[in-house]
């Protein structure tokens, strides 16, 4: 079965942003683990937009775009715009979160 479309910007209201936030945490955890030894570590700095996809087999597909900034860094460096997505288990709530694919933005 496909997947089936659900929602764009409803999914990045306040009730939501503490989930999103955890999973751009998740997120930025991949890809320093992806990248390590390269130095790029970051730390989460702003929720852009999500969108989502439900496919009822699968769960839900969250695509998430964030800000982070270097690890360490002071407030006025530049941030880094990452695109991530993660699935989430609709029917297993105990199941954590896969992340799929972190990447900075082009």
């Amino acid at each position: 079965m496909g997947k089936i479309v659900v929602g764009r910007s409803p999914p990045c209201k306040a009730v939501y942003r503490p989930k999103l936030i955890n999973l751009c945490h998740l997120a930025l955890e991949y890809y320093s683990n992806l990248k390590e030894g390269l130095g790029a570590s970051f730390e989460f700095h702003d929720l852009v937009k999500c969108c989502f996809g439900c496919d009822f087999n699968d769960g839900t597909d969250y695509y998430i775009t964030f800000q982070a900034k270097p690890n360490g860094g002071d407030s006025s460096q530049i941030t880094t715009t990452f695109q991530a997505k993660v699935l989430v288990d609709r029917v297993d709530k105990d199941k954590p979160p896969v992340v799929k694919e972190c990447r900075i933005k082009i």
